[in-house]
């Protein structure tokens, strides 16, 4: 049978007639706000962060949004959060191959775990990854220029988060000397005052079951014995 000559369009450039389809993300939108951040007025709410993906990824012809995931009130210093371990687990399914961020900050503060997803991670796995502030794209990035401003940003989140650590614990501490409670719960005993959550009062339920096992520890009764009177 006698080879037939592939017919061209000679109204249209060849190059534009052999060009392939460009490659669609499958994109999943992450979104975190801090601890400290959570339920404050801040310019980086759960809502801006999700409204800047939605804008940026709306204007990317090869990319398609899938979902977004949240972790509301969780630090950025470790990777332990549970949606980001749901946007892991869709990305390893194979549901997940682009992942993008308002900014590096928002996907982890801790700068050696970071430049492992980024460096080591995500190219094992063929995942994308665009931080939107930075403008920074693993597609388009060149190691010798993007792969050393990446790291450098990563030291300077990390020291913040340190910095943001050392002040909340100052400031606990000053609560504490001004006779503040801070702690998540009040002691056996006690309960926090209804008016001012950093006072504790006497509970009237309980405050005589401490002052019974007070009364028989001064009696020289054994530990033992006092908790034999629960049973």
């Amino acid at each position: 049978m006698a080879r037939t000559k592939r017919k061209v369009n000679p109204l249209v450039p060849v190059a534009e007639q052999a060009a392939p389809l460009p490659r669609i993300y499958n994109v999943g939108g992450y979104v975190r706000l801090s601890v400290e951040d959570s339920g404050k007025k801040d310019p980086d709410t759960i809502e801006v962060q999700q409204e800047w993906i939605e804008h940026y990824i709306a204007a990317q012809p090869d990319m398609n949004l899938c979902h977004l995931y949240r972790d509301n009130g969780r630090t950025g210093t470790n990777f332990q959060r549970p949606g980001f371990e749901r946007l892991m687990e869709d990305v390893r399914a194979g549901k997940i191959d682009c992942i993008v961020v308002k900014d590096l900050s928002r996907f982890g503060r801790n700068y050696i775990e970071t430049g492992n997803y980024l460096e080591q991670v995500f190219p094992f796995l063929g995942v994308r990854f665009v931080a939107i502030n930075e403008s920074f794209d693993t597609l388009t990035a060149e190691r010798g220029s993007d792969g050393y401003i990446v790291p450098l940003k990563n030291i300077i989140n990390d020291a913040y988060s340190k910095d943001i650590s050392r002040k909340v614990s100052s400031a606990l501490a000053v609560k504490q000397k001004a006779g503040e409670f801070i702690g998540s719960w009040a002691a056996y005993g006690y309960r926090k005052c209804a008016e001012d959550k950093h006072r504790v009062e006497p509970n009237p339920d309980t405050a005589p079951v401490v002052r019974d096992i007070f009364m028989w520890r001064l009696e020289k009764m054994s530990y033992n014995k006092i908790a034999s009177r629960f049973w």
